[in-house]
């Protein structure tokens, strides 16, 4: 696993903000809730994600996996599709490139994700 949110027993928030580098892992990024902690508890753990390369590896297939946390993936490269409820809800738009080991990227608009887009990669709205 390449990062681990797991908040303990003493319910102390958490804050994880990623902007860049390379992160791998099974799931390159894993929020779970081992310890059971209430609702209450677990709305003090934020995590923001503007940035940086995401590689499921290992026959990882999913680089992003949150039990509890929606709305946090601003940004970044993934080696595999990201789950909807995971994305910004201002992200609209799915780039993948025809190579790459991070072919997809997320845009607010169809227009911004074709920008970027190159011969043989697939935008998705």
């Amino acid at each position: 696993m390449g990062i681990a949110v797991a908040q303990h027993t003493t319910k102390q928030p958490i804050q994880v903000d990623i902007r860049g580098g390379k992160i791998s892992g099974y799931s390159a990024l894993y929020q779970s809730n081992p310890q059971g902690n209430d609702e209450t508890a677990v709305a003090t753990v934020e995590m923001n994600v503007t940035g940086g390369s995401f590689l499921a590896i290992n026959g990882g297939t999913v680089p992003v996996y949150s039990e509890n946390k929606e709305d946090f993936v601003h940004g970044g490269d993934f080696s595999h599709s990201v789950d909807l409820e995971y994305l910004d809800s201002q992200k609209t738009a799915e780039l993948k490139r025809a190579s790459g080991e991070t072919p997809y990227s997320y845009y607010e608009s169809v227009s911004a994700a074709l920008e970027d887009a190159q011969e043989g990669d697939q935008v998705k709205a």
